[in-house]
């Protein structure tokens, strides 16, 4: 193969055609937080509350679904405004990496909180909740922790 078949030059921070993409991890956390989820509305939250178990167990079967939503949302708007980033400018130097984590970060803490503080029900009905809140808070601590220790692009 000559040397004119490779025009494009290999950058590790991209794939094989030259764009950046989010990276793989990240699509499997996504769906295996919709699995966790729906597994936990359909089996085990139902399994949980038809039992005496203790206080703790129902609070995490109860507060389970907001902290999936935050990790979920998350990753769902990074992924829209990324893309959009991208299509927007043919070199997107004006919002680095990091810039756009926090600001969708902020975003969905916004959401999530807001939600949960009964402000608007976009996300269905709702019953305020301090474990609820926790569990929101936290769902976007983990996302953002594992985000900015391995990264959203390649």
């Amino acid at each position: 193969m000559s040397a004119d078949n490779h025009s494009e030059k290999y950058d590790s921070k991209r794939n094989t055609k030259g764009r950046r993409e989010v990276k793989p991890y990240l699509r499997h956390l996504f769906f295996l937080a919709f699995i966790v989820f729906a597994l936990n509305k359909f089996y085990l939250r139902p399994w949980v509350l038809e039992r005496e178990l203790p206080k703790i167990a129902v609070v995490l079967v109860n507060s389970l679904p907001n902290l999936i939503e935050a990790i979920m949302a998350t990753i769902l708007l990074l992924g829209v405004t990324t893309l959009l980033r991208l299509r927007l400018q043919q070199r997107p130097v004006w919002l680095k990496d990091s810039t756009l984590l926090l600001l969708v970060s902020a975003i969905v803490g916004c959401y999530v909180i807001a939600q949960e503080l009964n402000f608007h029900r976009l996300g269905g009905s709702n019953v305020y909740d301090p474990y609820d809140v926790f569990a929101s808070l936290l769902g976007l601590v983990i996302i953002n922790r594992v985000i900015n220790k391995y990264g959203f692009m390649e």
